[in-house]
């Protein structure tokens, strides 16, 4: 449950930070108008549905700990990428690069989603699955609500504060995932000498032969 409660905070810095803050922070910090924040959550929500599955692909080469780590870097990096853009005096410079910040927010957020749902059903137990699972949605759920409120109330008494502290937050829980070592349960592989279920019509093809 530990690692799920910290998951939490990453939703808030990463997720609800891009979605709810960056817009009224770059209208008004880096005079940036609507259109141009439009083109840059279009960069975000269609880079996601690109990468979903190739994210797929290479996290599975990774422990969770290192994956959950990686989406920690991904997230600082992006927060503090923010902060440039009010340096910018141009409209389309400063779109662009928003524009690069909500890619690297996508790729944090494939590789966060690819770990974190199997993950949950991972720690639950058989007769408690529907029980985790009701808790991992109310945490996104949580997390999509205080990350509006806690990040307006920041941006309020400071802009930058929201940016370089959700990125202090998001370096310090990724160095904690690293740390964690073997404490993430990593999932069940195959044992050597038992074909995987995409393996089974190819040896079926195979002994007919």
């Amino acid at each position: 449950m530990i690692v799920i409660a910290v998951n939490l905070v990453l939703i808030i810095v990463g997720y609800t930070l891009f979605s709810n803050i960056l817009p009224p922070f770059a209208k008004a910090q880096a005079h940036i108008g609507p259109g141009a924040i439009g083109i840059i959550v279009l960069c975000n929500t269609s880079f996601i549905a690109i990468a979903q599955l190739p994210a797929t692909r290479v996290v599975k080469r990774m422990r969770r700990a290192q994956a959950f780590a990686a989406t920690s870097a991904l997230f600082a990096i992006a927060l503090l990428g923010v902060l440039p853009a009010t340096l910018i005096h141009s409209e389309l410079g400063a779109t662009a690069l928003l524009a690069g910040v909500a890619t690297v927010f996508a790729i944090g957020e494939c590789v966060h989603a690819v770990v974190l749902g199997p993950l949950v059903a991972d720690l639950a137990p058989p007769h408690l699955l529907g029980r985790y699972i009701s808790v991992f949605g109310l945490m996104a759920t949580g997390g999509l609500a205080l990350g509006p409120a806690i990040g307006g109330a920041v941006l309020a008494i400071s802009p930058d504060a929201v940016w370089w502290g959700g990125a202090l937050v998001a370096a310090v829980i990724g160095a904690g995932f690293l740390l964690s070592g073997d404490r993430i349960p990593e999932p069940l592989v195959v044992e050597a000498g038992v074909p995987d279920i995409g393996e089974e019509p190819r040896a079926a093809t195979q002994a007919t032969h």
